[in-house]
């Protein structure tokens, strides 16, 4: 077994120098124009939250005081939101989600303000009366376990409630969604042969766990700085939403939209011994397919992304002290893709016990191979750790690139101007100009680990001049060719 030591989360003090990137710029009329509708945009959310909040008692025939009341409103405007900025593109389902299982409300760490008598049955059903939501899909339950949530989306009657507003900035104007609980513990379940669920558990806090959630505040700091969205022509947006959205998320609880508010990131282990697990998610660049990541964009600035060549394999090999190869995945078998191979691996790592079939969707006959040719081929290509396959050992190795992701973002806080650094498990996109730093943190970190060096890929964003042109001469000339991602940018500069 690998060893599964907490690793010290002390950072280095070793610096890397750079240059801060100066900031676009707009002209003082456009500033003005912003600065004004973005403030006016604000106070009208809460605005609508209220009156449907007054709405609601008088359809109902209630009176809620309080902390009550602070709650309904709460709940408004979370379902706004949720249901809003995703409108920002031209998809057919712009749909958001909701659990309306009672057990999902239960009062825990992870949930203090959302009820289910006020959130689901005033709220959203009351709403949905109103004409402000409209129900697109019922969820699903099997017993007390759900199976998935209740699609919704928001009907021209919420919409209208904007009207003055574009609506390519909503995402913006709702604010970035919020998370709650950071640090969480979350177990599988199996419900039948082929079907888990995975649930929330509560645990003991400890200063341990206290420093993390510290750590994790500071991250999402740096990140919240900043306006993540894509170099996308907005029509562009309808295609990627559609490429998201696969007959299984269309019906699966895990939501595959396109929510440019989710950027704040949140940690989930596997065990109540904080052993397993502990990765960061919440990012929703972390759900677009590969091939979008290099069109993220930072404040309107192109990036890079850095990954570690081989991770997992590395750290199995550095662990027994034997230098890490350095592409685990190539030339397992004549023919057989290196992706192909990387899931084998995966797979063969993450199982507890040996694996008679093929992972689902695998489709090895499509190379000529059986799912034991392979096993064959891998156990003899990495003989020296052979002892750690169908052994449950991923798990394990998660934490250890959770604590690898952890050092690295913590690195880039730390600068006097902290830069925001958006983790994809094992690797890192981060503003272009960068690259160099984050390369040689990156190898820092895992040398002092492990006491060996590590390949460390590179891969660039778009070439040429950035359409997001932030210095307007003509104002009613941009207004009218700027694309939405700029007007987004433009309103988050000028944000309150």
């Amino acid at each position: 077994m690998i060893n599964c030591r907490m690793y010290e989360l002390n950072v280095t003090s070793t610096r890397f120098r750079a240059g801060t990137p100066k900031g676009p710029k707009l002209s003082n009329k456009m500033i003005k124009i912003v600065s004004n509708w973005v403030s006016e945009e604000k106070v009208l959310l809460r605005k609508v939250a209220l009156d449907i909040a007054q709405e609601l008692l008088k359809l109902r025939q209630r009176k809620l005081k309080g902390d009550r009341y602070s709650k309904l409103v709460i709940s408004i405007q979370l379902l706004i939101k949720d249901s809003i900025s995703i409108r920002f593109s031209n998809s057919r389902k712009n749909w958001a989600s909701i659990s309306k299982r009672p057990a999902h409300y239960s009062s825990s760490i992870y949930n203090k303000d959302l009820s289910y008598r006020i959130h689901v049955q005033l709220a959203y059903e009351g709403m949905c009366s109103l004409g402000y939501l409209k129900e697109e899909k019922r969820g699903a339950s099997d017993g007390s376990i759900g199976r998935y949530r209740t699609k919704y989306s928001a009907t021209p009657k919420l919409i209208n409630k904007f009207k003055d507003i574009d609506k390519v900035t909503l995402p913006v104007i709702c604010g970035l969604q919020q998370i709650g609980e950071p640090i969480r513990v979350q177990i599988t379940e199996r419900i039948s042969k082929y079907d888990t669920k995975k649930r929330l558990i509560e645990y003991q806090n400890t200063p341990e766990i206290d420093e993390m959630r510290a750590n994790l505040h500071r991250i999402n700091q740096a990140i919240a700085s900043k306006w993540i969205d894509l170099e996308l022509a907005d029509d562009d947006f309808v295609a990627l939403q559609a490429m998201m959205r696969s007959r299984k998320d269309r019906t699966g609880e895990d939501d595959r939209q396109l929510n440019l508010t989710r950027t704040q990131l949140y940690r989930v282990f596997n065990d109540l011994e904080f052993q397993t697990g502990g990765r960061f998610y919440g990012g929703w660049w972390q759900n677009i397919p590969k091939q979008f990541r290099r069109l993220v964009t930072i404040d309107g600035k192109r990036t890079v992304e850095a990954d570690y060549s081989s991770l997992h394999p590395s750290i199995l090999y550095a662990d027994k002290e034997l230098e890490p190869p350095e592409d685990a995945y190539s030339s397992i078998l004549p023919h057989l893709p290196r992706g192909v191979a990387k899931q084998a691996f995966n797979a063969m790592i993450n199982a507890e016990a040996p694996m008679a079939a093929q992972p689902r969707g695998m489709k090895l006959s499509e190379f000529g191979y059986r799912w034991q040719d392979v096993v064959q081929a891998m156990f003899k290509r990495h003989e020296a750790i052979q002892d750690l396959f169908f052994t449950g050992a991923g798990k394990r190795l998660q934490l250890i690139d959770s604590q690898l992701a952890e050092k690295t973002m913590l690195s880039f806080v730390n600068y006097p101007t902290p830069v925001p650094i958006l983790p994809v498990h094992d690797s890192f996109i981060v503003h272009s100009g960068y690259e160099v730093e984050l390369k040689q943190i990156m190898e820092h970190h895992f040398q002092d680990m492990f006491g060996f060096n590590i390949n460390i890929g590179i891969e660039y964003g778009v070439y040429g001049p950035s359409p997001m042109n932030l210095a307007p001469t003509n104002l009613d000339e941009l207004l009218a060719t700027e694309t939405g991602a700029e007007k987004r940018l433009q309103a988050w500069l000028q944000k309150d």
